[in-house]
């Protein structure tokens, strides 16, 4: 219910002895009008003061934060809250599917400890409190068990390079929950989730004293440095940082804490939150493939959240007060990002079984001649607990690079660290890129390897692993070169085919072909052709050239009509003066034979290696070349569909002719190898 008093109330009671009952969604008290609270109330939505009075009178007031909303009491200025010494604060904290850190502050006063507030003083409630473990546990000091780490950290301000954590809080039983501006938790779920199970759950952390209100003390941010100064927000609200924004040499970003990213260990990750002109927002990393649009959220920090603030030139002296809240709330997740500059996004992905995708890290490169070519203008990078990616340059890592337009050449030297043993997938996009006459290339050092980006607004993906192999996790293995556009050959990047099913109502099987093309220049079509023995072939099908000259494209032919055994194919591209020029072969065998991959032809010539699989299962296959040294020298991930496939894979330039071991691990882990001889 909502109830909106316009008069002097005198006091007002909550009889009902259920918390679930005892309970309004908004109290409103307008201009001139007066209440004093008689009973204990819980309240889900918002307390509105219009020039108005409110005497808690030490009464317990609740207010509830739940997954859909946490209750706020709204602006106070001209108006007067009193007796607001026993109100308890919540923060919701979803399941994000994983235990994960986060950045957390109080917007209450008070005399609780750590362990009466947050460790629910050690009762085990179902979606309250969290465990707080530390390697100082002795039964006595407050923490709930022994850990290897702490899994609560406070903070060295500013002064530093990059967040600086000290685990050594003493005891969570005799220090105040107000004795720090925020704290870093690991929060596994409620107290149930223990560092002794895998449980995980959402839980609500509370906390109860007086509340904050009115103007606040000044907050210090240090321009020391490259440290950053922790800030909790102060009230029971959000707070808008447009509110701040204009506080003298304060830096126009801040930093906050995602618990939904991923990383080695799933703990989640730093997201920079960009003021790039009034109103005007973005975050890093961003979600690509989606409509660029501002993120209209990305400016207001939640009641209960802590975040970083960095002062240039001289230390910023940040105020808060009632005028910085607000009713809105920012969005966790999807961020979609600004369309101000020209933009470069690269995101980092983890590849997990059944190519399922999960972001660990992202920055974002801007283009704009009123940037500066030194660093100045660039964000620093605060490292996460798992992976990091970054740009590198004078010894720094960034998560935004802010630089002028692109000349003839330039390059992105990227950084990447905390990686694992396991698979992972580049994402390469761009925001209103359009300075033409241009090419980039994602460059890999570890393979020798170079493949050409979509700067036209599409998305790159680029695979790699991360092995055993200590150079394949070098930190500067990767780097984006661009260079001046010239007229390219057209180059056919794969060509693949593989079985798959009729539509509903049509018997048998169908062989889908597809090939890509980069660098397409005034081409006019190209031409299927098949052949049931591998040497004698004939044009099946045409398909129109699409995309713009020197794009990139995709292609697809299905042949309703395939023969039982093999059936091979390769395309030729047809120019619009005449000129020709085909691609690999690719079989896919149908119906005929035991399961198994093949390699045709063997010798490998041109750099591409043409897999033939054979009634082979469905998932995940890993492929390696190793050289007569034993040395990995190309790996990559394919995803086959199940039953018969073929498809051509580019070495790139750097292998030289010889002989090869070509393992192949399936989706069960077997392993297939395969001698191949490769001849430039």
């Amino acid at each position: 219910s909502n109830i909106t008093i316009n008069d002097s109330a005198g006091t007002i009671n909550f009889d009902q002895t259920s918390a679930a009952t005892r309970s309004l969604n908004n109290l409103t008290i307008s201009s001139g009008s007066s209440a004093t609270l008689g009973s204990a109330l819980d309240v889900y939505g918002t307390i509105s003061l219009s020039t108005a009075t409110l005497n808690l009178n030490g009464k317990n007031l609740t207010l509830k934060s739940t997954s859909s909303a946490t209750a706020r009491i709204a602006d106070l200025t001209g108006s007067t809250l009193s007796g607001a010494t026993n109100v308890t604060a919540e923060r919701y904290l979803a399941d994000v599917g994983h235990r994960a850190w986060r950045l957390l502050g109080v917007p209450v006063t008070g005399s609780q400890t750590i362990k009466q507030a947050w460790q629910e003083n050690g009762v085990n409630n179902p979606n309250l409190g969290t465990n707080i473990t530390s390697p100082l546990y002795n039964g006595v000091n407050g923490f709930d068990a022994s850990s290897g780490t702490s899994s609560i950290l406070t903070h060295n301000q500013g002064g530093v390079s990059g967040p600086s954590w000290t685990s050594t809080l003493p005891n969570t039983g005799t220090t105040l929950l107000t004795a720090f501006p925020g704290y870093m938790v690991f929060v596994r779920g409620d107290r149930n989730a223990t560092g002794a199970n895998s449980l995980h759950a959402p839980t609500v952390l509370r906390a109860t004293g007086t509340i904050r209100q009115g103007t606040q003390s000044p907050i210090t941010v240090s321009a020391t440095g490259t440290g950053y100064t922790l800030v909790g927000n102060p009230y029971p609200s959000p707070v808008d940082f447009e509110a701040i924004s204009g506080t003298a040499n304060l830096a126009q970003n801040f930093y906050v804490w995602d618990a939904t990213l991923t990383g080695n260990y799933g703990l989640g990750g730093y997201r920079l939150v960009q003021r790039t002109a009034p109103n005007t927002y973005q975050q890093t990393p961003v979600a690509l493939g989606g409509s660029p649009t501002l993120d209209p959220t990305a400016r207001y920090i939640h009641s209960g959240q802590a975040f970083f603030l960095k002062a240039t030139g001289s230390n910023a002296s940040v105020v808060f007060t009632e005028a910085c809240k607000s009713g809105s709330v920012s969005v966790v997740n999807p961020f979609v990002q600004g369309v101000d500059d020209q933009q470069l996004i690269v995101n980092l992905l983890i590849v997990n079984a059944g190519n399922d995708e999960s972001m660990a890290d992202g920055l974002r490169i801007r283009f704009n001649d009123n940037y500066l070519a030194d660093i100045s203008d660039d964000v620093i990078k605060l490292g996460n607990y798992g992976e990091n990616i970054s740009s590198y340059r004078q010894a720094t890592s960034f998560i935004v690079e802010q630089r002028p337009t692109i000349g003839s050449k330039d390059t992105i030297f990227l950084r990447i660290t905390n990686t694992g043993i396991k698979n992972y997938r580049f994402q390469v996009g761009t925001f209103d890129f359009v300075q033409t006459n241009l090419i980039a290339y994602l460059q890999d050092d570890y393979l020798g390897t170079s493949t050409l980006l979509d700067l036209a607004g599409n998305i790159t993906t680029v695979d790699f692993s991360v092995t055993a192999d200590p150079a394949s996790a070098a930190s500067n293995r990767f780097r984006i070169v661009f260079s001046a556009a010239a007229p390219l050959p057209l180059s056919f990047t794969s060509v693949k085919a593989y079985q798959q099913n009729l539509p509903a109502g049509q018997a048998g099987a169908a062989i889908a072909v597809e090939w890509k093309v980069a660098s397409q220049l005034n081409i006019k079509n190209y031409e299927v052709e098949k052949s049931t023995d591998g040497l004698a072939f004939g044009k099946v099908a045409t398909v129109a050239a699409s995309g713009a000259n020197g794009s990139n494209a995709t292609y697809n032919w299905l042949d309703a009509n395939p023969l039982e055994g093999d059936n091979f194919y390769r395309i030729r591209s047809v120019g619009d003066g005449g000129e020709t020029k085909y691609s690999q072969v690719v079989n896919v065998r149908i119906n005929k034979g035991e399961p198994r991959i093949t390699i045709y032809p063997n010798p490998v010539t041109n750099s591409n290696l043409s897999l033939q699989f054979n009634d082979m299962e469905k998932g995940v296959y890993l492929l390696r070349l190793v050289n007569s040294m034993g040395q990995v020298v190309f790996s990559k991930q394919l995803s086959h569909n199940g039953g018969s496939a073929a498809q051509s894979i580019g070495l790139g330039n750097n292998i030289t002719s010889g002989s090869y071991r070509l393992e192949i691990i399936k989706p069960n882990n077997g392993k297939v190898v395969k001698n191949v001889n490769i001849e430039k």
